[in-house]
């Protein structure tokens, strides 16, 4: 064998290799040699390569011809007629492609280099094997037949939706032959798109746009979305099967078009009835329906949020006055948010926007007074609630219980406008806990306080935090006291304890304290600890709060000894006992020095004990009333809490603490104002007020009123100006 050029007969060697390509194109033999093709396109004196090309053009137009004539003569079965001649044709031109290199090259020098080569047709572009084998198909194959061909296929489609059997297989292969045959670069897959697609989209638009129609008028929404989704679901299995990848997304958008969009109002109108059914699976279909267009969700958003808030609004009206306490008012929101929550987990795959919809209509029935009356409350309900939560008292809930449940209550937490008002009563109740030693424990309220330091911030929680390093303080304080006492040989006979707080971290004095005179059992201790700790910590003065401080007293009535846990104003009273079986209530007041209010209380709680009887007869504690020591006391418990009743939070003590939150506030709207000033020196009125409520809303929104007060008072105090010959600019003055 040699590649050097040789002298061949044409005709000769032509006879040869149109024998072996028909071999090969019939799939008859894949046994040939390129050598052939080398010997006649570099033959002395003169190539025969123009000939050659002409000869092969010819041999593909016969043999395509040939195959055409064939598919006609089954006609009834045209497609798996064409389907079958056409993958043995495509797989023999692709070995002769493989196999006769050298011509493919040399095509492709002639188109490169300009030069000339003729084939039968008059065609001046030389191509190589497969783009000639292709061209020759679709002249004498393809366009001959398209008309029937595009026709059975339709026709096959259509009986694959309506639910009969088909040769997918077949129609694959005759689709797959249009994208093969769709091989000019300049415009790719112009034959599959024009003779194929368009028709078929056409058909298919028309197919659903019928079928969605007549089925919707005969069904209900529940059925209907059941239906869609199936249409939906089997077209993209069919599109797979049948079609291009090209066209997959261009045949589910038409199908979305005609079975979602078209009737998309019909499908958003029944969405506040599943909400109001709780039906998940028709709320899972119509928002996967839904989405799949642009803007389908969107009425279902406004219906969610307004479904949400209308039944938060329901529940807490139904509650009536139940909606004023704290669990019933917390555990009816947390059971409401958890539905609809679940709702969006279920049915709404977390979506956003839905998320954003009930966080909207939370705190619309949190915070909007205008709805809802016990709005105001909210952050006040709140803090009781977890106060409950965290409380010893709280024994039917493990700790693990209690931590979820907080976890739950931080939720709603999220939604409260007026965080403020939830720090200064949680810090009370906090406060309480800690003195009195309820707290259901530590680890339960440092992870409270975690969870409103990530949601708030450092300087929500400061003080908070500083309270517990109080306790902490005040255990070593103790120990250190005690020490002293035994190295100085000092007896007390009773014992004795005592908190150190620290005023700024503690909400404890904005109530007025009553003049109070300490028991002469208690002056000694008293005394003592003075004079230790202004020893020990020189220029800090000890405030005690006698209101706040409680005490065990040890009661014998007959042979039963019972142990008493009082508060200090209690204590006082009850020591009085030890001289005395009956005082009036104005020897009380002297003995004590208690002002009426929370001396009433006092003996009212004692009384309610059932430790003194009044008058009989009597229902009130008066200024006439005599108090008598009742021997006669019996109760099955031995140790007996007597403090329940005077440690509640009174209405007074609420609305001094709504006060003190509204005297904060001022002062926060006052370091904001000047805070931004100080930084852009020069504002507008609107940009200000803006500003003002980006910078507190993490504590509580602003109201208008109250930043133009704050602005005017501002001015007042020299800290700000208006700008000369405007009404609404503001200068930042040094």
């Amino acid at each position: 064998m040699t590649l050097k050029p040789v002298s061949i007969n044409f005709d000769d060697k032509w006879r040869e290799l149109r024998q072996q390509m028909e071999l090969i194109v019939g799939e008859q033999s894949s046994e040939v040699s390129g050598m052939i093709f080398h010997e006649v396109c570099t033959a002395r004196p003169t190539p025969f390569a123009d000939k050659l090309f002409r000869e092969v053009s010819a041999f593909f137009s016969r043999h395509v011809t040939a195959l055409r004539e064939g598919i006609l003569e089954q006609e009834s079965n045209l497609l798996p007629g064409y389907a079958s001649r056409w993958s043995t044709f495509d797989a023999g031109t692709g070995y002769l492609h493989m196999v006769f290199e050298f011509y493919n090259k040399l095509a492709t020098k002639h188109t490169t280099s300009g030069a000339s080569f003729q084939p039968d047709d008059g065609s001046n572009t030389p191509m190589p094997i497969m783009t000639l084998a292709y061209k020759r198909w679709r002249e004498h194959c393809f366009e001959p037949l398209k008309t029937r061909l595009l026709h059975n296929i339709l026709s096959e489609i259509e009986k694959d939706r309506n639910g009969e059997d088909i040769n997918s297989s077949v129609i694959l292969t005759v689709v797959n032959s249009l994208v093969t045959l769709s091989n000019d670069p300049k415009a790719p897959l112009d034959l599959y798109k024009t003779q194929f697609e368009a028709p078929f989209l056409q058909g298919t638009s028309s197919y659903y746009r019928r079928e969605a129609a007549a089925y919707i008028a005969d069904h209900d929404i529940s059925a209907y979305m059941r239906k869609a989704e199936a249409w939906l679901d089997s077209e993209q299995l069919r599109a797979r099967k049948h079609l291009d990848s090209s066209s997959y997304s261009s045949v589910i958008k038409l199908c979305e078009a005609e079975i979602v969009t078209a009737h998309r109002e019909k499908i958003q109108a029944e969405c506040t009835r599943f909400i109001d059914q709780d039906a998940r699976e028709d709320l899972t279909r119509m928002y996967h329906l839904l989405r799949r267009i642009p803007g389908g969700i969107d009425p279902m958003l406004v219906a969610f949020e307004q479904n949400v808030t209308a039944a938060g609004l329901k529940e807490i009206e139904r509650l009536s006055d139940a909606a004023q306490k704290p669990e019933p008012y917390v555990d009816a929101l947390l059971v409401l948010h958890s539905k609809h929550n679940d709702i969006i987990r279920t049915s709404f795959d977390n979506d956003n926007q839905l998320i954003a919809a009930l966080d909207k209509a939370f705190r619309s029935i949190i915070n909007d007074t205008a709805k809802s009356k016990s709005a105001g409350k909210a952050p006040e309900l709140l803090a009781a609630f977890c106060d409950q939560l965290l409380k010893k008292s709280n024994k039917n809930q493990s700790e693990a219980e209690i931590e979820e449940k907080l976890q739950q209550v931080i939720k709603i937490f999220k939604y409260i406008e007026g965080k403020d008002i939830f720090q200064k009563f949680y810090s009370k109740f906090l406060a309480k806990r800690l003195i009195h030693g309820v707290s259901v424990s530590d680890e339960a309220e440092s992870m409270m306080i975690a969870e409103l330091k990530a949601v708030c911030g450092y300087d929500y929680t400061t003080k908070l935090q500083r309270m517990f390093t109080d306790m902490t303080v005040s255990e070593d304080i103790n120990k250190t006291f005690n020490e002293f006492r035994s190295n100085n040989d000092i007896p007390l006979n009773i014992e004795f304890s005592m908190l150190v707080l620290q005023t700024g971290a503690w909400p404890l004095g904005s109530a007025v304290q009553s003049p109070f005179n300490i028991p002469a059992e208690l002056e000694k201790s008293v005394t003592i600890f003075e004079a230790f700790y202004g020893k020990k910590y020189s220029g800090r003065k000890l405030n005690w709060l006698h209101h706040l401080s409680k005490g065990d007293l040890r009661a014998t009535y007959g042979s039963k000894r019972y142990e008493l846990q009082s508060t200090n104003y209690q204590m006082a009273i009850l020591l009085q006992y030890n001289n005395e079986d009956v005082y009036s209530y104005s020897q009380l007041r002297q003995l004590t020095n208690l002002n009426d209010a929370d001396l009433k209380k006092t003996v009212k709680s004692l009384v309610d004990v059932k430790l003194l009887n009044l008058d009989s007869g009597a229902e009130d504690v008066t200024e006439s009333s005599l108090l008598k020591y009742n021997r006669a006391f019996s109760n099955k418990r031995t140790k007996i809490k007597i403090t329940t009743a005077v440690q509640a939070e009174t209405k007074e003590e609420s609305v001094q603490t709504h006060k003190s939150v509204n005297d904060d506030r001022s002062l926060y709207l006052q370091a904001a104002i000047v805070r931004i000033m100080k930084s852009r020196k020069t504002l507008s009125h609107n940009q200000l007020v803006q500003e003002v409520i980006v910078q507190l809303s993490s504590r509580f929104q602003p109201a208008i009123p109250m930043i133009k007060k704050s602005i005017e008072g501002l001015i007042d105090k020299a800290y700000l100006e208006r700008v000369e010959n405007t009404l609404d600019k503001y200068n930042y003055l040094a």
